[in-house]
């Protein structure tokens, strides 16, 4: 004899059978009509585990960009100028930092162009084609754009720019669209956040870009255990490489430039900057320590978006229980009520 089940409680356990993988955190799969997701890793400053990192990209046929601070060179923490030229040999890109990862916000003209050329000509004696910039603490304006340009760069790496929550928000910049078309002075970022990155965060990025397709620039520092904002431990970049090996086909790891078309440029002008679009001044501050908004925990964690607001593994695990609570209690009513009818009508 078959167990009757009311309508209300079947239409719960039906909606609670196809939403359990999202409560149990399983991310949404790539979208087959989709643009495809492209992940650029870049690390900053030179240090010196990010060595291994060139090492275990390479092995997995992966390319990433490294911006590099050439006036650091001779100092033990840092990348060695032979570290740096094995980096190339590998098929790394290399960016500019300039010379001594320098605070330009309140240096003159010269001292900007001394710190941007002379890095970007330290970094051209290796042999390698150098496009890509990244600001130091993420500072830049008009006059700083101008420098950059001025000095042969092509392209150049903003210090944040894209949030860290679902894309499937349409309120939300958290995803730059291919082709990239937007301020190449000014490229956008994930965030960084204040606490050091991990795999399963690095995972996530990918996934929810690879739900609506675009690009996942992302930004590491040293390779090494806790050491700080925008660092990664050897295990989790190995850990997050071999995930990112495993990806469909649609799924792609290219350089900056790669991405943002950068192409060599012998431009050696001392002013471009009337090239340039508008930059918006920016007051300086800590390297990445600050990209995060108040309002937008680093490290939330949204399974699925609804009405373009991000809904958390804890608040649906709890609405199951409440649904499955009300079910319960509905079946244990109609099953009285039928109980009662059958009762009286047998009497």
């Amino acid at each position: 004899m078959s167990t009757w089940r009311p309508p209300l409680a079947s239409v719960l356990v039906a909606l609670a059978t196809i939403l359990a993988p999202v409560a149990a955190g399983a991310a949404p799969a790539p979208h087959p009509d989709r643009e495809q997701t492209v992940v650029t890793l870049m690390f900053d400053d030179g240090w010196r585990g990010q060595s291994a990192a060139g090492d275990l990209l390479a092995a997995h046929g992966m390319r990433a960009t490294f911006f590099v601070n050439s006036g650091m060179w001779t100092y033990p923490d840092y990348l060695s100028r032979r570290q740096v030229a094995r980096l190339v040999r590998q098929g790394h890109e290399i960016g500019g930092h300039t010379l001594t990862h320098a605070r330009l916000a309140t240096a003159g003209r010269e001292v900007r162009r001394r710190e941007v050329c002379q890095d970007r000509a330290d970094l051209l004696a290796l042999g390698t084609t150098v496009t890509s910039f990244a600001y130091p603490y993420g500072y830049r304006d008009t006059d700083l754009q101008g420098v950059v340009a001025g000095c042969g760069y092509t392209s150049a790496r903003a210090g944040d720019g894209l949030a860290d929550r679902p894309p499937q928000d349409p309120l939300c910049d958290c995803v730059a669209r291919l082709p990239f078309d937007r301020d190449r002075w000014a490229v956008p970022v994930k965030p960084t956040g204040e606490a050091p990155l991990d795999a399963r965060t690095l995972e996530r990025w990918v996934r929810q870009a690879e739900s609506v397709g675009g690009w996942v620039p992302i930004v590491l520092g040293r390779v090494c255990d806790g050491c700080g904002p925008g660092s990664i431990s050897q295990q989790d970049l190995t850990s997050f490489v071999a995930w990112l090996a495993r990806r469909p086909a649609s799924t792609r790891v290219e350089t900056f430039a790669a991405v943002v078309g950068a192409s060599s440029s012998s431009s050696t002008r001392d002013d471009v900057s009337h090239d340039l679009p508008p930059a918006q001044q920016q007051p300086p501050r800590e390297p990445r320590a600050d990209v995060t908004s108040p309002s937008v925990p680093a490290r939330a964690d949204y399974a699925v978006s609804v009405g373009g607001l991000g809904i958390g593994q804890a608040q649906i695990v709890g609405a199951f229980v409440v649904a499955s609570m009300v079910a319960s209690l509905g079946f244990r009513v109609v099953s009285r009520r039928r109980r009662t009818h059958l009762v009286r009508h047998t009497a």
